[in-house]
């Protein structure tokens, strides 16, 4: 059975129907179309504000035009030397723009097909490119972690926007065109004040393992561990055995903690206890954590997973 990856999804000026990467859906989930000709992976769709052409780029390094009522490919747009990850139509629908792993961002002229400018300064692949609402500038977001905003007329490049820890895949304008919104690999988001050039605000969801320690947890399969640190948790470098012995004064403990047999090891809630001398583990992916307490017993503790933990 052969998997489709629907890497990007689009409506219509009037959404009556969507474009996938692979076929266009009416508003009955019906496919319409399907517009073959690429020959590898479709990274972006756009549709003219008309709504009669799609513009469908690819890891062919080729962007096609397509007509809307026939499903024919009426132009196809050769130029950029690598993968073409984003396109996008002017709002005045004369003009596309095209971002591509070549670190170039191309205007065309969508009647006749032409290069009208090659925009260059980014240091490695452009993810994004977004028109402003006004239709004079563009917008790119690139690999090497930053947001540039270009002029359309002469190609020049009027500001950049850095600050993002990693690849900048998403961009958008706010519809007066004041300020700019970018998504990156660092897992945050970005505002910024298209003016002036400064991050208005940086806005990161907290994950549901943010800051755990899985470093030398014992029982954890690789997938586990992986999607566990997708979810925020820490492994680190290993460390001697010295380094992980803990002593904790008993006088932290509280009254809800109980001690387990060997005098050892204490279980808690993890709002039981301060931050000090403490190590989360987590049983597989059970939502509720809890931590290890270590007592001091002839000296020293050596810290180990908790057995038997519900």
């Amino acid at each position: 059975m052969q998997l489709l990856l629907v890497l990007t999804v689009k409506f219509s000026p009037a959404a009556a129907a969507i474009i996938l990467s692979n076929c266009g859906l009416s508003s009955t989930g019906q496919c319409l179309k399907t517009l073959a000709g690429h020959m590898t992976w479709i990274w972006s769709v756009a549709w003219s504000p008309d709504g009669q052409i799609i513009a469908s780029s690819s890891g062919d390094r080729t962007v096609r035009l397509w007509d809307v009522s026939t499903g024919e490919c009426v132009k196809i747009l050769t130029g950029h030397t690598n993968r073409v990850y984003s396109v996008a139509f002017s709002p005045d629908g004369q003009t596309i723009a095209t971002a591509s792993f070549d670190r170039t961002i191309k205007l065309w002229n969508l009647s006749s097909g032409e290069c009208l400018q090659t925009l260059t300064g980014h240091h490695n692949g452009v993810y994004a490119v977004v028109f402003s609402p006004q239709g004079q500038t563009v917008v790119s977001g690139s690999l090497d972690h930053t947001v540039k905003l270009w002029k359309c007329r002469t190609g020049e490049c009027i500001k950049t926007y850095a600050g993002h820890g990693n690849e900048v895949r998403s961009i958008a304008w706010n519809p007066e065109g004041e300020t700019l919104v970018s998504g990156s690999q660092d897992q945050t988001l970005r505002l910024w004040d298209v003016k002036t050039g400064e991050c208005i605000k940086t806005l990161r969801a907290t994950r549901l393992y943010e800051g755990m320690n899985i470093t030398e947890v014992t029982g954890l399969t690789a997938a586990q561990k992986t999607t566990l640190k997708t979810l925020g948790a820490l492994e680190t470098q290993p460390v001697n055995s010295e380094e992980w012995m803990l002593t904790v004064d008993r006088r932290l403990l509280q009254q809800n903690i109980a001690e387990n047999s060997d005098g050892r090891e204490v279980l808690t809630p993890e709002s039981s206890l301060p931050d000090k001398n403490t190590q989360q583990f987590s049983r597989g992916m059970m939502a509720k954590q809890l931590r290890v307490f270590l007592l001091r017993k002839r000296g020293e503790a050596r810290i180990k997973p908790p057995r038997q933990v519900l």
